[in-house]
């Protein structure tokens, strides 16, 4: 299982504190302001992946843009590939939407109720968010 280290310096010295990532961190996570956006994070240990959903806008401002990632457990930061689905259309199995690859992001959990998220996609646009629970963690411990 893979651990989630801090790193908290204490009487000017380094002490690690590790916590596994777990369902515990699952929920609705976002960055306080930036409302309307945020991402929805499982951590599945059975299959060692993270999925998560990232509810956000086009760059250009304005249009909704839903961004789908998965990476596997096994670092401090987890490695994501980020999707974008296109060309669906609501409750129609006749047109299921295109995956298409979108970009890449780091996931790093520095405790239950904070992480961090770095993101690079197309032409060059890359940007970082600090995160917090919107719900309050379940079964979530640091220890």
């Amino acid at each position: 299982m893979r651990k989630i280290v801090l790193l908290i310096a204490l009487f000017g010295s380094w002490q690690v504190l590790a916590i596994d990532a777990h369902p515990g961190l699952n929920g609705p996570w976002h960055q306080a302001d930036r409302s309307g956006q945020g991402l929805v994070i499982h951590v599945i240990p059975d299959s060692n992946q993270v999925f998560l959903a990232w509810f956000t806008y086009q760059p250009s401002g304005g249009e909704q843009m839903w961004l789908t990632a998965h990476g596997a457990l096994g670092s401090d930061t987890i490695e994501l590939t980020i999707y974008q689905a296109t060309d669906g259309q609501l409750n129609n199995p006749d047109q299921l939407p295109t995956n298409n690859p979108w970009g890449t992001g780091q996931l790093t959990f520095n405790d239950c109720l904070s992480a961090d998220f770095s993101y690079s996609g197309p032409n060059g646009l890359s940007g970082t968010m600090d995160l917090t629970r919107v719900t309050a963690p379940i079964n979530c411990s640091e220890v």
